[in-house]
């Protein structure tokens, strides 16, 4: 069996878009990892986190409004997470990742950028399935992403747009669960 852990501060002092804005990006990512023998295959156990934040230290207001900075400095959670937990064996592989979303900010305003702010709460999701190896030829999968069918905060922009109801800026998905079933044939 072994163990694995990874801890690491780090940060970032930029320029960007041609001395548009200058801008730092720090923070730390922690991630462990763990195997050991386990009922005749073997567990495999993974935790990861990050936290960072981005604060824009000044900019050119000709090229660079409001809007932009909300975004820049919001719009990825400060917070991200992900659990896994994995065991295997000859007949089969059962594998499900938990993974965490901070809160994060997103406006489309230019006139009002502040205002019309649309602040999203956290987010989990699990995800799971299970490979079962039916002969040498076939291999059999169920499985679901997003089990509980989690979605983006609803964001209703000023003009309603083309019928779009969350940002597309999310950093995940807005389509909600899927679920599947998949055959392998090896040849």
């Amino acid at each position: 069996r072994w163990l694995v852990v990874l801890f690491r501060f780090w940060g970032l002092c930029r320029m960007c878009m041609s001395d548009w804005y200058s801008s730092t990006t720090q923070g730390f990512d922690l991630a462990i990892s763990y195997k050991k023998p386990f009922l005749e295959g073997y567990f495999t156990g993974l935790l990861g986190f990050n936290h960072s934040s981005t604060n824009i230290l000044n900019f050119d207001s000709q090229l660079l409004n409001q809007r932009a900075i909300i975004n820049i400095e919001n719009m990825v959670p400060n917070n991200k997470g992900t659990a896994s937990v994995r065991f295997e064996n000859n007949d089969y592989t059962f594998h499900s990742r938990l993974r965490y979303f901070g809160s994060w900010a997103f406006t489309e305003s230019d006139s009002a950028p502040q205002a019309n702010k649309v602040d999203s709460g956290s987010e989990t999701m699990l995800d799971v399935s299970l490979d079962i190896n039916v002969n040498d030829a076939f291999l059999f999968t169920i499985g679901a992403k997003n089990i509980f069918d989690n979605k983006p905060d609803r964001f209703y922009p000023l003009d309603d747009c083309c019928g779009r109801v969350y940002a597309g800026a999310a950093p995940y998905a807005s389509d909600g669960g899927f679920f599947y079933l998949k055959i392998v044939y090896y040849n």
